[in-house]
């Protein structure tokens, strides 16, 4: 069904304005971002009102951007904007070109929310000074080609649907201080809200722009806009005129700074017709604009809001809060307002009339702060309950409609939906621009309506306009059909009031013309005799409209069942669909590659495919697939798919039995960019008070009280040490022995097995730095990284949380603060900071796994499972997935469940930069086999079986076993580990005398590496890791999983270490973590 998208009641064309050349930032400013930064009690308590009605200053979360892997943004240079509209058809099309700033290569990272329901149609990338289109491609598919050419060091991009209107991309190679030129474009289908049609594209929030220019073509329907002064503002400075039967509208600004989205509008003169089909081969869109009673307010006062607090807020943080505070200050006073917040749960935060709460809300909010991942599922449970004890009142549950931890799936989801009672008056409130529609339209079908308070400069007008609405009736509810057609989209619309439009898709049978129906309390309501569009015009764009909204409807049918065999076979269907008729959906991506030949070698081709559509001067154009560019075929690499083949998911190894031994050491390839490690040692490690090198034991930090024991035999406990982060050290020459084990003489340990301190003035000076220049992301690092080494809790949580409003979506502010919070004894702030990683996630599966694995070492395996699942969903080709699932399933007391997941890895064919990873697995099958006999003795000959079954060797155990994983791709992480006679092993010294063994240098990304020993000596064994080969991949972020076995004396013990790697010299080694071990 379809349903009400709410926007304001008044006519508002929101102009594009340049304010004076003064730059202004992506993020917020340090003073705007003061209301979130540590207020005294006093200074909350002097909350006393609402803030007045003003122009807003704050900036808003940037709705494009295009950053370096640091999370650093590029310098927009030039944005051209151009448009083609006729009557609800529109395509936008947006051309960017951006400035990398820095003397070194790098892999960019594009993000983009666009306006809810857009149907991305175009990705395009220059390469050698041409533009080259990319394809549609089933999504696994089309990453498993795009790392491919990585690894290659050649030129690809793509784009993804992540959830809801949010994209995201990334373009490879970005060469130092030079350019690139990306080109995005997409539909839209403009419905009249409160007799209005209107064409936006959100620009505000947006930096400086060098050059921006705007063309836009407009074609209203008949009776829509007879007189030029329907449009009634226009974007700012311009030239308004006419061509070829189109209304067109230019304007060009220089060192332009946006302080309002791009908006034009029109109405229907009063003797527009009331429905209208356009059609074309076979496709209609019908318009009906039914006459319905104007609602009334029946909201009874009683009001339970839910305000979603988790970290995806933080952006734009103090839109929401001055939104929310309006918002309550607009209903009566008198009515009484429940406050509950959620993140990954749901928490009752304070109650009153609603004039107490719009004073009392933003202090609240500061101070809960946005932190954590969404469960939705949560919160609609609560609803529910809720609605059940009090009937009459009405639920508002502020949200974009983005579930990230808990129940994500979306039949679930419905399921926890329609627990509500249907007589129940349920809304949703979105603050700002991000959302998933589908889902926010599931959660109040039949119940409510869709609210939205757009981050502008009326935000005080709209949040006005929000609370009216909330308050009112539900609108007039329609049916619709067509015995014409094979299907239609949508099947009905609910709460449809004065002025709206009801917008139907449709496809016709063979020979039939359209003749869709709206039925609803008063009666049939026909649409008049169908316009035609001209051939060649906009026909493509409607075909296109309506193979978007088929999809839509392959997903609300997915939604509402359980059953695997009917979503697998909507899921084909769906990437089918959107293929072949170039409509992206999050099932696939649109895959730029470098040249012709590329997309022949991997089976793409892109002569057979719908046409790609473009805006010309005066409406829609194609872009002509046989004069596509044949860019640089000569660059193209000369060897097969075959890597990609292989990998694909479904594909099975030959056979399951593991590797006889670890490959042989490689050469290494030269060093394309030298690195430097930093942050901060761990807790482990030894530390002094003053700069230098530390010579005394670990100091005194406990860790968390472990979770309580379950019965007998319990699982092998997580040990939460504090965090590693060390201030890197120049690594000494080590003096090698043969590498084959032979026996070597004793020798001093290198000198990064002692970890450097920073002085007091050291952190003094950083302090005072960073006090001149807030948003300096490497001072903050520095800082970060020398707090967390001297284990100065109070002072690291206190800088994360100040840190958080100018980079709200950088992980490293969420693991400084739960690092911090989990050694003051903060468990859920710890476990909200953590969490947080998920929200920040989209499309990056490897910090999908890094969060699961931070939780887990939080002991927070309930919260840990959703985000290790999803990146197993998302790149079920990447061997960690398999794994870093598995880990977290036996140290949560699964064990059969977690020799399922690692027993499917052992089925999979990964691709050949990962070594010998089956080996790996194996062998961690066998901790968890023997972990699952023990918990159930009674099952081992089955479980004997089923080690036969896989090759799994019971009876081998590691002493000591050390595995490194990090998340970057095309880039070298070593793993580096000294015994306690000072012999160090890594990838030019495989093997020491004491039996230390690395199994296999991975050189190309993501890991694992494996170091372990049969028997540990006495002593202590040091941990660290070095960053030989940066690539174009900037920052990475490991684990290192150590588990410790006592052979019969208990279940191995395991220990989980991050650490974030940067760019230097690749000479230096990172300590992680030392190893005790008793005589």
């Amino acid at each position: 069904m379809t349903f009400r998208r709410s926007t304001r009641t008044a006519l508002v064309v929101a102009a594009l304005a340049a304010l004076p050349a003064a730059a202004l930032a992506r993020r917020t400013d340090p003073a705007s971002a003061a209301p979130f930064q540590a207020q005294p009690a006093s200074a909350r308590a002097g909350v006393d009102r609402p803030p007045r009605a003003e122009r807003d200053t704050v900036p808003v979360p940037a709705p494009f951007a295009l950053s370096d892997p640091d999370g650093q943004d590029l310098t927009l240079e030039r944005m051209d904007v151009r448009t083609a509209v006729q009557g609800m058809l529109a395509l936008t099309e947006i051309e960017m070109r951006f400035r990398n700033p820095r003397p070194r290569r790098m892999e960019g990272r594009f993000s983009a929310i666009l306006p809810e329901g857009a149907t991305v149609s175009r990705w395009a990338k220059e390469v050698d000074g041409r533009l080259m289109e990319g394809e549609v491609v089933e999504r696994l598919r089309a990453h498993q080609v795009y790392d491919q050419i990585l690894h290659e060091m050649r030129d690809p991009a793509m784009l993804d649907q992540e959830a809801g209107n949010r994209f995201s991309a990334r373009v490879f190679p970005i060469e130092a201080n030079a350019t690139v030129r990306v080109v995005l474009a997409y539909s839209t289908l403009l419905r009249q809200v409160d007799g209005e049609r209107a064409w936006s594209l959100p620009l505000r929030g947006l930096p400086r722009v060098g050059v921006f220019t705007f063309h836009g073509s407009f074609r209203p329907l008949p009776g829509e806009a007879p007189r030029q002064d329907l449009f009634v503002r226009t974007a700012g400075p311009g030239r308004v005129g006419d061509a070829d039967g189109a209304r067109i509208i230019d304007r060009s600004d220089e060192a332009f700074i946006p302080t309002e989205d791009l908006h034009v509008a029109w109405r229907p003169a009063p003797e527009a017709a009331g429905a209208r089909v356009l059609a074309a081969d076979g496709f209609y869109v019908a318009a009906f604009r039914p006459s319905v009673p104007r609602a009334v307010r029946t909201a009874g006062g009683n009001w339970v809001f839910y305000l979603d607090t988790s970290a995806s807020g933080a952006d734009g943080a103090e839109h929401r809060v001055r939104a929310l505070e309006a918002l309550l200050a607009s209903l009566p006073a008198g009515d009484a307002v429940e406050v509950r917040a959620f993140d990954h749960r749901v928490t009752r935060v304070a109650a009153g009339r609603a004039g107490e709460m719009a004073r009392r809300v933003g202090a609240l909010l500061r101070e809960r702060r946005y932190l954590g991942g969404t469960d939705l599922g949560a919160v609609l449970h609560d609803a529910a309950q809720v609605a059940r004890a009090n009937p009459a009142a009405t639920v508002v549950i502020q949200t974009d409609g983005v579930a990230t931890l808990g129940r994500v799936d979306p039949a679930l989801l419905r399921a926890a939906a329609d627990s509500i009672p249907a007589r129940a008056a349920v809304h949703a409130l979105v603050l700002g621009a991000r959302q998933d529609g589908a889902t926010l339209r599931m959660i109040t079908g039949g119940r409510g309506r869709v609210v939205s308070i757009p981050f502008s400069d009326s935000l005080e007008v709209r949040a006005r306009d929000a609370a009216r609405r909330l308050a009112l009736a539900p609108g007039a509810a329609f049916t619709v059909s067509d015995p014409g057609s094979e299907w239609v989209y949508a099947a009905g619309a609910d709460d449809v009031q004065p002025g709206d439009e009801v917008l139907v898709v449709g496809r016709l049978k063979a020979g039939a013309r359209p003749s869709p129906r709206l039925a609803g309390r008063t009666g049939q309501v026909l649409p008049g005799d169908a316009e035609r569009m001209e051939a060649g015009t906009f026909a493509p764009l409607l075909r296109r409209e309506a193979y978007r909204a088929h999809l839509q409807e392959l997903n609300e049918r997915a939604s509402r069942t359980t059953d695997d065999s009917t979503r697998a076979a909507l899921a084909r269907e769906e990437v089918r669909i959107s293929v072949e008729h170039r409509v992206l959906s999050p099932r696939t991506t649109l895959l730029v590659l470098e040249t012709e030949r590329d997309y022949d070698r991997f089976g793409l081709d892109r002569r057979s495919l719908s046409d790609i559509l473009a805006v010309g001067p005066t409406g829609i154009t194609r872009v002509d697939r046989q004069r596509l560019p044949r860019v640089a075929e000569g660059k193209a690499a000369a060897d097969s798919a075959e890597d990609v083949t292989q990998a694909e998911d479904g594909d099975e190894s030959a056979g399951s039995a593991p590797a006889a031994g670890a490959p042989a050491p490689v050469a290494r390839r030269a060093r394309l960019n030298e690195v430097v490690v930093t942050g901060a040692p761990s807790v482990d490690a030894p530390a002094e008070r003053e700069e230098g090198y530390a010579a005394g034991g670990p100091p005194s930090a406990p860790p968390p009280p472990p979770p309580p024991p379950p019965p007998p035999p319990p699982p092998p406990a997580v040990v939460p040490p504090p965090s590693p982060a060390s201030v890197s050290q120049p690594r000494a020459p080590i003096a090698a022995s043969a590498g084959n084990g032979a026996a070597a003489p004793a020798r001093k340990a290198p000198e990064w097995t002692r970890p450097f301190i920073a002085s007091p003035a050291r952190v003094d000076s950083l302090r005072t730095q960073l006090r001149a220049t807030p948003r300096d992301r490497e001072l903050r690092n520095q800082l970060a990284e020398a707090l967390w080494a001297r284990a100065e809790w109070a002072s690291l949580r206190e800088l994360a949380l100040d840190w958080q409003p100018y980079d709200p979506e950088n992980p490293q502010v969420y693991e400084a603060l739960g690092e911090a919070a989990l050694n003051l004894n903060r468990r859920d702030e710890a476990e909200r900071a953590l969490g947080s990683l998920v929200e920040v996630a989209d499309g990056k599966p490897e910090l999908l796994q890094r969060a699961g694995l931070l939780l887990l070492r939080v002991n927070a395996a309930r919260l840990a499972e959703t985000p290790l699942r999803r990146a197993l969903e998302q790149r079920p080709d990447r061997v960690n997935g398999y794994r870093h699932l598995a880990l977290m399933l036996w140290q949560d007391g699964r064990e059969e469940e977690a020799a399922r997941v690692l027993q499917d890895a052992t089925r999979r064919t990964f691709p050949d930069w990962y070594r010998d990873a089956q080996r790996v697995v194996h062998e961690e099958l066998g901790y968890v086999l023997r972990a699952w006999m023990a918990r159930e003795p009674r099952r081992a000959a089955e479980i004997r079986g089923e080690a036969a079954e896989y090759g799994v060797d019971l009876g081998r155990r590691d002493a000591l076993r050390v595995t490194l994983a990090w998340e970057a791709d095309a880039n070298d992480v070593d793993l580096h580990v000294v015994d306690p006679a000072g012999e160090e092993v890594y990838y030019a010294h495989p093997k020491s005398a004491q039996g230390l063994e690395l199994y296999q240098d991975v050189t190309q990304g993501f890991g694992p590496e494996v170091v372990r020993v049969d028997k540990v000596s006495p002593g202590t064994y040091h941990v660290g890791v070095t960053y030989f080969s940066a690539g174009a991949m900037g920052v990475s972020r490991g684990v290192l999983v150590v588990i410790r076995s006592d052979g019969a004396r208990g279940a191995p013990v395991v220990r989980i270490h991050p650490f974030r790697l940067v760019q230097g010299d690749p000479s230096n080694v990172r300590f992680v973590t030392s190893i005790p071990v008793a005589r």
